[in-house]
């Protein structure tokens, strides 16, 4: 079975599907092992392929001369095993088609942003779509993170993680920073005023989990958030900046607001096309119940923050 996990970026998917892997019930369910492939932007197929020849114990996996026939020689060793396959970050349909050779035994999950790919590589009721986390959860993930000031401001800390709205990324890397701030024994009311505009937050360093292994670097949030931008066309980038003057909490508007914002920079004919890229790339939702778009309030903070950028002709946040 195929299970697409997707959701909004720093929502939580690689987490999640990591927590899967290291759960005893799932470990106990594929006997045979699990086998983990972070794909990325510009994945190397064929030394992915190798590393998980290297863990099956199966040379002609290593020495296979392309990614075609490494697959071929993956889907005869797993044909009669009973593993998981985790394949996390894709981007690309052609990408994870190599890697998705498991036997009727196996399980598969995939993990990207992308909802048009999600949709392409299983049926609708694979779909899981990884929601934020509720305001309880948050919380316990604030306290986690930075238990002395949860302890002596809850009232900030809750009031921040309303504003944070549930996702993961933004409250591992707010609650950090306000614990290193309490370790240095400096107030804290100007960090929670920075953190709630926004433009701190994107400044900050990702999780270690983020960290670019290749380049020996690690990413700012806004990085992460901008692989996504990076997808866009450039008529969409340009929209998507554009929405940064809608309010952020809640961040939801209807198609006749989009339409008014994008009055001088798109066609009208061309609104629905680019709304439907924003979604596809993760950055915008359709609710509906309500019958308007919606986005999360960090992803119109690094709107509004490229917009600004963009107004007084300086360079995107790194």
């Amino acid at each position: 079975m195929l299970t697409a996990m997707r959701g909004w970026p720093g929502v939580g998917k690689t987490t999640t599907a990591a927590a899967l892997a290291y759960d005893n019930e799932v470990m106990d369910h594929y006997k045979d092992g699990i086998l983990w492939a972070s794909l990325g932007t510009h994945p190397l197929i064929l030394p992915k392929l190798a590393e998980w020849g290297r863990a099956l114990n199966y040379p002609e996996i290593m020495t296979a001369q392309n990614s075609q026939e490494a697959s071929h020689l993956l889907a005869s060793v797993l044909r009669t095993k009973q593993m998981l396959m985790i394949i996390d970050d894709v981007w690309e349909a052609s990408d994870v088609k190599p890697f998705l050779v498991g036997g009727p035994n196996c399980g598969m999950i995939v993990t990207t942003r992308e909802t048009s790919l999600a949709n392409l590589i299983t049926s609708p009721n694979h779909v899981y779509p990884l929601r934020e986390l509720s305001l309880e959860s948050s919380l316990k993930l604030f306290q986690k993170t930075a238990p002395d000031v949860y302890s002596n401001h809850f009232p900030k800390c809750e009031e921040l993680a309303k504003d944070l709205e549930g996702l993961p990324l933004a409250i591992l890397v707010a609650g950090k920073l306000l614990q290193t701030e309490w370790s240095s024994g400096l107030p804290l009311d100007k960090v929670f005023r920075e953190l709630k505009k926004g433009f701190l937050l994107l400044q900050s360093s990702a999780p270690l989990e983020k960290i670019d292994l290749l380049s020996e670097t690690t990413p700012s949030v806004a990085s992460v958030l901008l692989t996504s931008i990076d997808h866009l066309s450039e008529q969409a980038r340009k929209c998507f900046s554009y929405l940064g003057v809608f309010s952020e909490t809640p961040a939801t508007f209807g198609l006749e607001n989009i339409s008014y914002l994008w009055r001088d920079i798109l066609p009208k004919e061309l609104v629905e096309s680019v709304i439907k890229e924003l979604i596809n790339h993760g950055l915008m939702e359709y609710i509906p119940e309500q019958d308007r778009y919606q986005m999360h309030a960090l992803l119109i903070k690094l709107a509004h923050s490229l917009l600004d950028k963009s107004s007084h002709g300086e360079d995107r946040p790194q």
